[in-house]
């Protein structure tokens, strides 16, 4: 990447607007600061029996850390996050927080977190053909527009 700053200014598609905000923003850390059971997440905050550690730790590493081994917060592991973020900001030479990063379980996953968050009815989304097949599923359901630009050369005529 070049040592220029790249500025990217992006305006959230409206139909995210209600989404922002969730309970477990709130509750979770609440729950972590008081020491209550938090089943609303499917993150029970108690020891598998230990048959289950060992078996991790046999598969995994001896030393694996067995908190990781359940839901994450919805934007990544924080060590995994933060890791990422001190990789990636001298690339884009700005400092990169937890904020600035999500983590997928993959491509189709981001492409349709972009999209939701940044496609509104009837804006248009341009690919360049031939294109990865989300990009078109994740357009229409936020009721984009795609517009294809071939790659191919056009004929030249002497």
């Amino acid at each position: 990447m070049s040592n220029s700053k790249v500025d990217f200014k992006f305006e959230e598609s409206t139909t995210i607007g209600p989404l922002k905000d969730s309970v477990w923003v709130e509750f979770s850390p609440l729950a972590t600061k008081f020491g209550s059971v938090n089943l609303g997440q499917g993150s029970p905050n108690w020891r598998p029996p230990q048959f289950v550690i060992d078996s991790l730790k046999t598969i995994v590493h001896p030393s694996c850390d067995i908190a990781i081994h359940q839901y994450s917060r919805r934007t990544g592991y924080p060590k995994l996050v933060n890791e990422i973020a001190r990789k990636y900001s001298p690339e884009f030479d700005r400092q990169l927080n937890i904020n600035n990063i999500l983590v997928t379980v993959g491509a189709s996953e981001a492409v349709a977190n972009v999209m939701s968050a940044l496609v509104d009815s009837g804006d248009e989304v341009i690919v360049m053909e031939p294109f990865f097949d989300t990009y078109f599923g994740g357009a229409v359901l936020s009721e984009g527009v795609i517009r294809p630009i071939s790659l191919k050369p056009r004929k030249q005529h002497i």
